[in-house]
């Protein structure tokens, strides 16, 4: 198979924002209790972070973390989890089930986002929670008079403001399996006017309000954005894929083409931002869920959500998938959380005794080093074909999309300084691509080196045994524009990326 892919890095579509690098943390199973906080590993330093954890988050270049959550963040009492650990309460875990800890709580969450260079994105309490349960926990991270809630943050070590900038009002309000479910004119009213008190005590804050059920509910998001447009700096969106049969193939074109209706659906809803955005103050969309769920058939037939899958390379192309697409619809998409950090579906998989990096560490933490900057104009030529029904969401769940036709490679392009970087996408199960690259005349280019995840096997993953199984390859190239033809081939179902120096 031949695609011609055309990049011209004069054609500059917007900045990349970094923020869409992002993961996504919630008080759920093990996914902070012993994975990030754990007062008994030796891996962990004095407050009970995981060092090996924080480190290869560090590495990761992950740019922002959401925390409590998700569904957690609407039963959560930020009061049980701060001040002396020991007197902090044993509370339930009304979401999950089981028991809560708190020993996790802000000053640890702000404490790990500063080591790993992150910015820290906090979801307030909207569904069992109030105004001023809100305002008082921005006044405890952002305060600096003394207040009950300033003075309790400094007793605990933390003489500084933290200065959190991003703050989400509301998760999934929508929704009937979440609390404090409201319609979309109650939520549109409480957005305004819990926005409008967080602004005035810090307006430098970034305020995120929820957004419709994947994309769909038009009616809902143009209720929002005409009530509370002016307060609100993202509109946030959660999609998912999914896989049942991770075996054959059977499943890889609808799990690899999905990012192709995320696409399509981003475009949807940007139409219905766009007329409120003025010269003054822009909504950009906030991808702040998104993974492809694993489920299980049991013999039974049924089908159970595998939280503790490992994450394979089929995840990892999907994964890249969904990264090119906000790329290349730069800088409308300002932010995406990818859930979840740690080993529910997690970009790291986190043992008593280390940490594993899975296919979608060494996918995120490439595309943060390289895709950013300017996004820049790319077309392909080549085979393709319409977009198969995608498997989003749940099983049995008919999502809306448009078959499309688009060609088996994805492509997008990052500007930086001079350093052209190009992520290609193979969609083929089976065929590997041998690309050409086309720019405009005047354009002098040499590649400098290339970036590539593959393996012969799709489901192909990393775990405590096999830590390398599936690992990036790297190497230095010495192509110029003035060889006949520039020329690679991208396997089969993989992630390919070519770096650029532009001469001229």
């Amino acid at each position: 198979m031949v695609a011609k892919v055309r990049v011209d890095p004069n054609e500059r579509i917007g900045v990349i924002s970094p923020l869409i690098y992002g993961q996504f943390l919630e008080h759920a199973k093990d996914f902070i209790y012993p994975s990030l906080w754990d007062d008994a590993s030796p891996h962990s330093d004095e407050v009970g972070l995981r060092r090996d954890v924080t480190e290869a988050v560090r590495e990761l270049g992950t740019t922002v973390i959401r925390w409590p959550g998700g569904s957690y963040a609407d039963y959560y009492r930020w009061e049980d989890g701060v001040g002396p650990r020991e007197r902090r309460p044993l509370t339930r875990n009304w979401n999950s089930g089981g028991l809560e800890r708190n020993a996790f709580g802000t000053d640890e969450f702000l404490r790990f986002c500063e080591l790993t260079n992150a910015a820290p994105y906090i979801n307030a309490n909207l569904g069992t929670g109030t105004m001023m349960d809100a305002l008082r926990w921005l006044d405890y991270c952002n305060g600096g008079q003394g207040t009950p809630e300033v003075l309790l943050r400094r007793e605990g070590g933390h003489r500084d403001p933290y200065a959190v900038t991003y703050w989400g009002i509301g998760n999934e309000t929508w929704a009937g399996w979440e609390a404090g479910q409201m319609d979309a004119a109650h939520y549109a009213r409480t957005l305004r006017g819990w926005a409008q008190a967080m602004r005035r005590h810090s307006p430098y804050i970034k305020v995120l309000g929820v957004g419709s059920n994947v994309f769909v509910d038009g009616s809902w998001d143009d209720e929002v954005l005409g009530s509370a447009a002016d307060m609100i700096d993202y509109l946030t969106i959660h999609q998912y894929g999914y896989s049942v049969d991770r075996k054959g193939g059977g499943e890889f074109d609808s799990v690899a083409y999905a990012p192709a209706v995320f696409a399509q659906n981003f475009r949807k809803m940007l139409d219905r931002v766009q007329p409120h955005n003025t010269r003054t103050h822009c909504i950009r969309l906030a991808l702040d869920e998104w993974n492809t769920r694993h489920f299980n058939r049991m013999p039974d037939g049924t089908l159970v959500l595998d939280h503790h899958s490992p994450r394979c390379l089929q995840d990892a192309v999907f994964a890249a998938g969904v990264l090119n697409v906000m790329v290349r619809l730069s800088p409308h998409v300002g932010m995406a959380n990818y859930v979840l950090l740690l080993n529910g579906n997690g970009t790291l998989h986190v043992h008593r005794e280390g940490v594993v990096k899975t296919p979608l560490y060494h996918v995120f933490r490439h595309f943060a080093e390289r895709m950013r900057g300017w996004a820049v104009a790319t077309a392909v030529e080549g085979d393709g074909r319409k977009v198969p029904e995608p498997q989003m969401m749940w099983p049995g769940t008919k999502p809306a999309y448009d078959a499309e036709y688009v060609t088996v490679l994805d492509a997008a392009a990052a500007l930086d300084d001079g350093s052209l970087t190009l992520s290609l996408i193979n969609r083929s199960l089976t065929e590997g691509i041998r690309v050409m690259l086309e720019m405009p005349d005047g354009v002098k280019h040499k590649a400098l080196s290339h970036w590539q995840l593959a393996h012969g096997d799709v489901y192909a993953y990393n775990d405590v045994y096999r830590p390398d199984e599936v690992r990036p390859e790297t190497a230095d190239l010495d192509v110029t524009d003035e060889t006949p033809e520039d020329t690679w081939v991208v396997p089969p179902h993989s992630v390919k990326t070519v770096t650029f120096r532009l001469t001229g």
